[in-house]
């Protein structure tokens, strides 16, 4: 059920203040939800404007081209992800990766910032353990 979802108030929220982003979507849980979502321009017309909403099969095809990534429903399948592999896949210099679920912890936030991510995790401070 994805009708209260986070994932809809920030492209909400972006739309309102960017024009020609492009979302690429993947969720191993609701993947189709959002899919039939998406298909039904009624239920996202008044915002999505110029921008686009891809849903991707494969999580690194949603990060393909990637300025960003929010990891906002993480599953344990996430933990297991080389970091080196999915920036290779953005194919940017140094691109954001924001752990909105504080789902790593300092050992593999220190692998993701060691494969040029700029990492940023949202309401805590990442420090090594003692």
């Amino acid at each position: 059920d994805i009708r209260e979802s986070p994932f809809l108030d920030l492209i909400r929220s972006t739309c309102v203040w960017y024009n020609n982003v492009t979302f690429r979507v993947y969720d191993e849980l609701a993947g189709e939800n959002i899919r039939k979502f998406i298909e039904n321009p009624d239920n996202h017309r008044e915002y999505i404007g110029n921008n686009r909403i891809i849903i991707a099969d494969t999580l690194m095809e949603s990060v393909e081209g990637a300025d960003a990534i929010l990891l906002m429903t993480p599953t344990e399948n996430h933990r297991g992800v080389d970091s080196n592999d999915v920036y290779k896949h953005t194919g940017k210099e140094y691109p954001i990766f924001l752990d909105c679920r504080n789902f790593y912890d300092y050992e593999d936030v220190a692998y993701i910032i060691n494969a040029r991510f700029r990492y940023a995790s949202v309401g805590r401070q990442i420090a090594p353990k003692k």
